[in-house]
């Protein structure tokens, strides 16, 4: 069964082993394929996972985290010297508060955002999602 291509205009090298090199000549022999036809055939029936997606993901992963790592180390920073304005009975004031409930709410986004990146990875494993869905 020989389907029409366009007129091939270039070639394509790759290197792959004697035997798969012979495997992949008896199969489109026994299906009546040439190399050529067979292999074009393969390739548009075969899910191919999307190795870019992943990098991009965990890029994301990465620098969320990142972020969320200086959120943090912010938040201890506000904590400690709210402790501190506290131990020395000195008043805490309404900005230095809101600081603090800002940085959470941050921290919190960035969760959240995170949470969605691991679910989308998840979905991106089992073929669901891809790359421009981010």
């Amino acid at each position: 069964m020989k389907t029409s291509y366009e007129k091939a205009a270039g070639r394509l090298y790759v290197r792959i082993g004697q035997t798969e090199k012979k495997k992949i000549q008896q199969q489109a022999q026994e299906k009546g394929y040439t190399l050529s036809e067979f292999i074009l055939t393969a390739i548009k029936h075969v899910q191919v996972k999307d190795q870019k997606g992943f990098r991009d993901l965990f890029d994301g992963v990465r620098r969320i985290s990142a972020d969320m790592a200086e959120t943090g180390l912010k938040i201890v920073r506000i904590v400690e010297i709210l402790e501190h304005l506290k131990n020395s009975g000195r008043p805490i004031t309404d900005y230095q508060l809101s600081s603090l409930v800002r940085l959470m709410e941050e921290y919190v986004s960035q969760r959240e955002a995170l949470k969605r990146l691991f679910e989308k990875a998840l979905l991106l494993k089992q073929g669901q999602v891809f790359v421009d869905t981010w």
